[in-house]
């Protein structure tokens, strides 16, 4: 299965590691941060 994206080969590192937090899946992945 080809890696179509970097950031999708993160975010399945991370959700087959541990169970990070919504916010911190979001800022990792689509690189934003959160106003709250």
């Amino acid at each position: 299965m080809p890696e179509a994206d970097p950031s999708a080969q993160d975010f399945r590192d991370l959700m087959l590691g541990e169970e990070p937090g919504l916010e911190e899946v979001m800022t990792c992945v689509f690189g934003i941060q959160s106003h709250e």
